[in-house]
């Protein structure tokens, strides 16, 4: 009996593993079909770049041209015929507002395309809203797609949401867009949101100052991924909210500070020097190992001397950033003296290995 049942599913694996073999053959096969029926009317997409090359010379387009292109789009080949041309054509930027001036001929084949898909499933949905991206048609009602389409469960939707929006540029939309998607902020990957903000083409620091304004009314999970935007963007009008963020200390705003202390790690400020000794002498371990790291710009004999018991801390990254800082003011014959003088082996130990690394450097 057992060797029966074994028999039986090694038969239905076999069966299995035949039938998806089958069923991807089909799909390459019929990929290829439609490739090859691209390719016979690759004239149509000559067209597209002959008419594309005429809106950047400023050339008027004849009506009979628009009507046959029109004309044409209904069929799907002829479609994806034309998003090839405007997705290549995308890539040069200074064909982006050829672009968007081209696409204001077709706001009719828009609008009925989004009366289409408004009952579809996420499928068709999903290839729409990352087409309007590259269209980058800035209208109410392409906005309000875009917006309902944030609603949707599917993750991989809503990026298109954001990617788009980002690409049109209209700060109303996309601040809209960030707001609603911050209440359900968890869901999203903070490198790439930031990578889609960070890529927003519109009046970025009209952007930047509507986060900043409103910046209290996120929840904290979002403001940490803006204070990380913004160490990306070296956005200065934000440094008076992230020195109070600092001076107020408060415990439940950890993630908070980390993050301002890395921003001002990376673009430093006078202002600091001061709380980031305060923030050595933390009892979080993680607060001293970035306030010794951010202390690399300030050099003064209190800072050398706070930073030399530092490197006598409990905790390795503690006394290991402590170290690195130290090295970066190439004070050596004093960090020697000290190694000599010390007593503490953990002290020394990692002060030798970053002097050490710094020689491997050079």
């Amino acid at each position: 009996m057992n060797v029966f049942i074994i028999v039986l599913m090694v038969v239905f694996f076999i069966y299995l593993i035949f039938c998806t073999e089958l069923y991807l053959t089909w799909c390459v096969h019929r990929e290829h079909r439609y490739e090859k029926k691209l390719r016979r009317h690759d004239n149509f997409k000559l067209e597209i770049q002959s008419q594309l090359e005429a809106v950047k010379n400023n050339q008027p387009l004849s009506p009979t041209q628009l009507k046959r292109v029109l004309s044409l789009l209904k069929r799907q080949v002829y479609f994806d015929l034309f998003n090839e041309v405007i997705i290549e054509t995308y890539q040069s930027e200074d064909y982006r507002p050829v672009i968007r001036q081209y696409m204001n001929y077709f706001d009719k084949l828009l609008e009925r395309l989004i009366k289409k898909k408004l009952g579809a499933n996420d499928l068709f949905k999903l290839k729409l809203s990352k087409l309007i991206g590259y269209y980058q048609v800035d209208s109410p009602q392409v906005h309000l797609f875009l917006l309902d389409c944030l609603k949707q469960n599917s993750m991989y939707l809503k990026l298109n949401v954001l990617m788009s929006l980002s690409q049109i540029g209209n700060v109303t939309s996309f601040y809209d867009a960030l707001c609603y998607i911050s209440k359900e902020y968890v869901l999203y990957n903070e490198k790439l949101l930031i990578d889609i903000m960070a890529k927003f083409t519109g009046d970025q620091t009209r952007l930047n100052n509507q986060l900043l304004e409103y910046f209290s009314e996120f929840t904290k999970e979002f403001q940490i991924t803006l204070i990380h935007y913004f160490t990306l963007k070296s956005w200065q009008p934000i440094e008076p909210l992230l020195l109070d963020l600092l001076e107020r200390g408060e415990e439940k705003e950890k993630e908070l500070h980390l993050g301002a202390i890395k921003y001002f790690t990376n673009y430093p400020s006078s202002m600091t020097k001061s709380l980031f000794l305060h923030y050595l002498k933390h009892a979080d371990w993680e607060y001293r190992a970035l306030s010794a790291k951010a202390l690399q710009h300030f050099s003064q004999d209190d800072v050398i001397n706070h930073l030399f018991a530092a490197s006598r801390d409990r905790n390795w990254y503690v006394r290991f950033n402590s170290a690195m800082t130290l090295c970066s003011y190439h004070i050596d014959e004093k960090i020697l003296s000290y190694i000599e003088h010390t007593e503490d082996h953990y002290s020394k130990d990692i002060l030798l290995y970053a002097l050490s690394l710094k020689q491997q450097a050079s």
